[in-house]
């Protein structure tokens, strides 16, 4: 979960903030964490503020499921002048605390679906900005991923050696 930005823009009207990311309520309280669903944001920004927190083991599917049903849905309605992505590769395959077993090809597809909302919704203005990720060996992979899919690249990179679970 993007806390940090979550809490600067929390109270502003400008700035719509959608964060996807693991579901932290049964870690309990060794890992106390912002992002429930029902902090929406003060003042000015109520409504602004969207947490999506998803099942342990979403993975590409549960991602993708996510971006076309919330994400793109909200982002047009708001209508920005600029997508922002806080790249953070914490839900990659092989991160030890989410969990969430998202692979390089669907860190992909969430590059190409932000290029996407970007051409569509903000005049291609796009911005990828590196965030979390814990698990070093499979970052690499998952940051490539979230590129290639951004740029509609290729490097011939094209499996993931930790993709461990079928779709």
């Amino acid at each position: 979960h993007g806390n940090g930005t979550q809490e600067i823009f929390y109270d502003r009207d400008d700035v719509l903030f959608v964060s996807l990311h693991a579901d932290h309520r049964s870690w309990g309280e060794w890992h106390p964490q912002t992002g429930l669903p029902e902090e929406k944001g003060t003042g000015d920004g109520e409504g602004y503020n969207i947490n999506m927190p998803l099942p342990h083991g979403a993975g590409n599917n549960g991602y993708n499921y996510a971006m076309n049903r919330l994400v793109e849905p909200v982002i047009r309605e708001f209508d920005p002048d600029m997508i922002m992505v806080s790249a953070g590769q914490d839900a990659g395959m092989m991160d030890p605390l989410a969990r969430m077993v998202v692979t390089k090809p669907g860190f992909e597809d969430l590059g190409a679906k932000a290029q996407s909302y970007a051409q569509k919704y903000a005049d291609g203005q796009l911005a990828i900005v590196q965030e979390g990720g814990y698990q070093p060996s499979h970052l690499a992979f998952a940051t490539l991923g979230v590129l290639e899919g951004a740029l509609g690249v290729g490097t011939g990179v094209d499996e993931d050696p930790f993709a461990l679970y079928p779709e």
